[in-house]
């Protein structure tokens, strides 16, 4: 009787068209374009863009005051709210986030556009 050839990784017949789960694995010294490949590829572009910024406080969205004032009141309530839970954590987080708010839309914020 004769014996069928197959894969020695995934046990299939060489050319069955499916692959396998260690089909696509490159070997060693192969050609794969990673995302640290891709990143270093992008990032001369990225270089002369500036700084990212996490919020835009000149977006026509922080004009109003009270939308400014809510949102840096809401992160330090939510940190009292988790420091009486005793999730001291997660309060100095939310405390942290309503700290960098503060700064950007209350104490540095220019109403020019």
């Amino acid at each position: 009787m004769r014996r069928r050839q197959t894969h020695s990784s995934t046990g299939r017949k060489p050319g069955s068209g499916r692959s396998g789960p260690k089909d696509n694995i490159a070997p060693m010294g192969g050609g794969f374009k990673g995302a640290a490949t891709i990143a270093l590829a992008c990032a001369p572009a990225l270089w002369h863009a500036g700084p990212m910024r996490l919020i835009d406080p000149s977006h026509p969205f922080f004009r109003p005051a009270w939308r400014r004032w809510l949102l840096v009141v809401a992160p330090f309530a939510w940190a009292a709210v988790e420091w009486h839970f005793d999730n001291r954590i997660w309060a100095y987080l939310f405390a942290a986030i309503g700290g960098f708010l503060a700064w950007n839309l209350i104490i540095a914020w220019r109403s020019g556009g």
